[in-house]
Order: C-alpha cells, then sequence, then structure tokens
C-alpha cells in the first residue's frame, strides 16, 4: 500500500511541473488581484493598484472574485510594494459598499494570501486596522514584497520563537524543524515551496504536525523520532513529493495528508 501511495503522489508530480512550467509563462510581467466588491446606489465598489507607488490602473468590482489583470511597466523582479486603494466606500441604508481582496499574483512569484498576516490595511486618516479579509471603509491594503520574495537557501527552526517570526514563501534548499520546546507549526502556513527535503524530527513536546497546507512541492518529507507526535494532517495543497518516511514517532496514530487516507 505505500508503494502504491507514493507511486500517485510522483503522478502528481509530473502534472505540477507541467501546471506550473505553463502558468508562469502566462503571468509574467503581470499583476493579479483576485478581488470583489458588494455596491451601493447601484455601484460596486472602486479599487486602485500600485506598484513601487506607481499606478498601474483602476478596476470596478463585481459580486463574486474575480481576477483583475494590471500590467506590470518594469520586471517583476523590481517590485518591492503593492498598494490596493478602495476608494469609493459608500453606505446608503441597508447597503455597504466594501471590497474583499483575497489574494494577488505577482509574475512567477507564489501567489500571495492577503488573509494570511501578508498585507496591512490602513484607513484614509494612516490608521492601521487588521486586515481579515475585508477593506469597510476607504483605505489601502499595503503588501511588502521585498519580504516575502526571498528565498533563502536551507533553513534550520530549532524554538518556537522561530517558527513564530518565518514569514518566508518559499525555501531553495531544505527545512529543519527540531527543537525542544516547538508545539505548534501553523505559523509555516505562508510557505508554499521547499525546493529540498522537509525535515521534522527531535521535537519532544510537538504533538501534532498541522497546518502546512499551502506547502505545493517538497522534494522528500521525512518526520522521525518525535516522541509525543501523535497525527500527521494538513499538507492538502501538495502536489510534488519524492517520498516520504515517517518512523520513530512511538504515540502516532493517525496520518490523512495528500489526500491519501491510506498514506
Amino acid at each position: 500500500m505505500k508503494f502504491a501511495s507514493n507511486h500517485r503522489i510522483r503522478i502528481f508530480a509530473l502534472i505540477g511541473i507541467f501546471l506550473v512550467s505553463f502558468t508562469t509563462a502566462a503571468i509574467a510581467d503581470v499583476v493579479i488581484v483576485k478581488a470583489k466588491g458588494t455596491k451601493a446606489n447601484g455601484v460596486f465598489a472602486h479599487f486602485s493598484v500600485f506598484a513601487n507607488d506607481q499606478e498601474l490602473g483602476k478596476k470596478y468590482t463585481n459580486c463574486a472574485f474575480e481576477e483583475y489583470s494590471f500590467n506590470l511597466p518594469f520586471p517583476t523582479e523590481e517590485i518591492r510594494e503593492v498598494k490596493i486603494k478602495f476608494d469609493n466606500d459608500l453606505t446608503l441604508g441597508e447597503e455597504d459598499r466594501n471590497l474583499f481582496v483575497c489574494s494577488i499574483t505577482i509574475g512567477n512569484l507564489p501567489t500571495i494570501n492577503t488573509m494570511k498576516g501578508t498585507a496591512k490595511y490602513f484607513f484614509q486618516n494612516g490608521k492601521e486596522q487588521e486586515y481579515h479579509g475585508m477593506m469597510g471603509r476607504n483605505g489601502t491594503l499595503v503588501i511588502d514584497i521585498s519580504a516575502i520574495r526571498f528565498c533563502p537557501d536551507n533553513v534550520v527552526l530549532s524554538s518556537q520563537a522561530q517558527i513564530n517570526a518565518f514569514n518566508y514563501h518559499c525555501i531553495k534548499g531544505s527545512l529543519t524543524i527540531s527543537g525542544n520546546d516547538i508545539v505548534d507549526l501553523s505559523p509555516l502556513a505562508v510557505l508554499t515551496s521547499i525546493k529540498g527535503p522537509l525535515n521534522i524530527k527531535e521535537n519532544p513536546k510537538l504533538v501534532a504536525v498541522s497546518g502546512m497546507d499551502a506547502l505545493v512541492e517538497i522534494s522528500f518529507l521525512s518526520i522521525t523520532n518525535n516522541p509525543l507526535l501523535e497525527r500527521i494532517d494538513g499538507f492538502n495543497s501538495m502536489q510534488k513529493c519524492g517520498g516520504i518516511m515517517v518512523s520513530g514517532n512511538e504515540r502516532l496514530k493517525t496520518i490523512k495528508c495528500f489526500h491519501t487516507p491510506n498514506l
């Protein structure tokens, strides 16, 4: 059964490689904003997009999420910051005009989920408001691309504090998670790609491996010698994985990942 499961994963890997190559060519030098709006007085929410403070264009939304494309006047590599400005807020009786932005995609960078701590929302008066997916008043959503673009080669996370501070979307090499006080991996939810292996080992307090649902590819997954580990779930977006090794986890009861219940 393990062989059959790994075999299916390798098939998904081939499909994933093809799709990524195709998509990258299609969205080069373009910013794509996925948004929707509500309307008041018959007019939907309207927004403008800026890259490095240069306006790229304006769009009216609709009642359903759509992808709005804006051409970049310079290479993707030069982007430092993207701003999305909501400028026609209106409340009229029971009608309330709002803007909802759930993600942006810039060139061949990983899609950025704006509801996972990657965006800051500022009212017109400059006051910052916690962003939960809706812009309820005129203001600006700011995404710092320079912090997101950088992908380190190899990363070792040896404490919960390091995991909490993690803010990379990709890793060019390997990721090793091993520390005496590590109990929660959910801050790694921003991570989409690990080109090398993912090693989760020798974490004496870790009870669950979960929360890594945005991860699309890793070269190899190894989960070993975590004495209190009881369950492995998540990895629901995984398309490419070269192999899996799970061993030395005495209390492990449940493995639910890769949409493969018999893995």
